[in-house]
């Protein structure tokens, strides 16, 4: 929320949600896996990104931008 140690929390909830829609949801309709592949897509662009220029991470310096 405020933008710390976003890249990495991003990377976590990417790794989640790959094993959601590829292991737990392996069997269902792309319906059912729709929300966990759009919340690992939102999460993969925030891994990339990072958290932007008002995040915590870039006024401390965290973040390479």
């Amino acid at each position: 929320m405020i933008g710390l140690f976003t890249r990495p929390a991003a990377f976590f909830i990417l790794i989640t949600m790959i094993v959601a829609v590829f292991g737990q949801q392996a069997a269902d309709p792309f319906s059912d896996k729709e929300l966990a592949s759009t919340y690992g897509f939102i999460a993969l662009t925030f891994t990339f990104i990072g958290s932007g220029r008002y995040g915590l991470d870039s006024l401390l310096k965290f973040d390479d931008h």
